[in-house]
């Protein structure tokens, strides 16, 4: 943390500093949650098919992925 020693001494916030990282970490954990998707068992064809299709993240560790021609693939 290369700014830290410069907010913790002349901005003379001292121990609020955790409350800056604090916020940032939950805002961090937060878009992760909702924006990183589960990928488990998926290859990068069904990925890259998946943002294609523009399925919402959230539906992706249910959604069925069709092949090249139109057929299900199992999960």
């Amino acid at each position: 943390m290369f700014i830290s020693p410069y907010l913790y001494y002349s901005a003379n916030i001292e121990p609020m500093l955790g409350f800056i990282y604090a916020g940032t970490t939950l805002f961090t954990v937060a878009y992760v949650w909702f924006r990183v998707g589960e990928k488990t068992g998926r290859t990068n064809p069904d990925i890259d098919r998946l943002f294609m299709g523009r399925v919402p993240v959230r539906k992706w560790r249910t959604y069925v992925v069709a092949d090249e021609m139109g057929q299900t693939l199992e999960k």
